[in-house]
C-alpha cells in the first residue's frame, strides 16, 4: 500500500500541472514533514527525526488509512521536535491537520516552544470548554472557538511573515483572523524545549494536569517562511478528504 508521502508527491504533482505557481512552491522553506505513520520520522529530508514519548497511538486518518495519524491520550504522551531547526526565525508557518475529540475544559496544544524561564516563547492550543484557539506569544490572545470542529478533521494554519505582521490563522484553506501581538520575539528555543501536546512550565517540563493535547494529528509541517493564501489553500486542496 503506498504511503501518504508517495500519495502526496503523485497528488502535488498533478496539482503543480493544473494549479500553477501556488502549488509549485510548497516544498519552498520546508524544514519538517511528520506525517506521523506510525512514527514520528521527518520526510522533508531535513533529518529533523521527532521523538514519541509515551506511545502516542497510531491512527486512521482522515481519509481513513488506519495507522496513518498520531491519537494523543490527554494524559501523558507527547512528541519533542528538533530545536535545531529554529534558528532565530523571524517567519515561519506551522501546518497540521488536528482532530480534537475532547470537549472537557482541557487546554490542548499542538506546538509548545519554551526558551527559558516559566514562560513559553510560542505556543499554538485550544483553551476551555469552546476550544477557543489560543496563540501565546509571552501574551495569550484567544481567538475563534472549536467545539463546532470536535470529532471532525481540520487543516490548521498558523503563519508569520515577520516581526512586524502577526500571526495569520487558516482553517480549511480559508483565511479565519489575525493575531498582533504587543511585542514580537524570533522563534529561538532551548534543548529539548519544543513539544506537541501538552503545555511545559519549564524545559521539557512542569507539565499540567490538564494541559495535554486529547485527539489526534496529521501532515504535520514547519516552514521556515509565511505560506501565502493562496498556497495555505493550494495545501489543503491537495491534502483534503475526498468528498462523499
Amino acid at each position: 500500500m503506498k504511503t501518504k508521502l508517495t500519495l502526496f508527491v503523485a497528488v502535488l504533482a498533478v496539482a503543480l500541472f493544473g494549479m500553477g505557481c501556488a502549488s509549485s512552491s510548497l516544498n519552498k522553506g520546508l524544514l519538517v514533514y511528520y506525517p506521523f505513520n506510525g512514527n514520528a520520522k521527518d520526510k522533508s529530508g531535513n533529518g529533523y527525526d521527532a521523538q514519541a514519548k509515551n506511545f502516542p497511538s497510531p491512527t486512521s486518518d482522515r481519509h481513513g488509512n488506519p495507522e496513518n495519524a498520531y491519537k494523543f491520550n490527554g494524559i501523558d504522551d507527547y512528541v519533542v521536535v528538533p530545536d535545531e531547526m529554529f534558528t532565530a526565525l523571524e517567519a515561519v508557518t506551522i501546518s497540521c491537520w488536528v482532530n480534537l475529540d475532547d470537549s472537557t475544559d482541557n487546554w490542548s496544544y499542538i506546538f509548545s516552544g519554551h526558551k527559558e524561564g516559566n514562560d513559553n516563547l510560542l505556543f499554538i492550543g485550544f483553551y476551555g470548554e469552546l476550544k477557543r484557539l489560543n496563540i501565546c506569544h509571552k501574551q495569550e490572545i484567544l481567538a475563534f472557538p472549536m467545539i463546532g470542529y470536535v470529532g471532525k478533521w481540520k487543516h490548521l494554519v498558523v503563519a508569520r511573515a515577520d516581526l512586524e505582521s502577526g500571526f495569520n490563522v487558516y482553517l480549511d484553506g480559508k483565511w479565519k483572523a489575525l493575531i498582533k501581538h504587543e511585542r514580537n520575539y524570533a522563534l529561538e528555543f532551548a534543548s529539548g524545549g519544543v513539544l506537541i501536546g501538552p503545555d511545559q512550565d519549564e524545559v521539557g517540563g512542569g507539565f499540567g494536569e490538564h494541559e495535554w493535547l486529547k485527539g489526534s494529528l496529521d501532515d504535520y509541517r514547519i516552514y521556515n517562511r509565511a505560506l501565502s493564501a493562496e498556497e495555505v489553500k493550494a495545501l489543503y486542496d491537495l491534502e483534503k478528504p475526498e468528498e462523499k
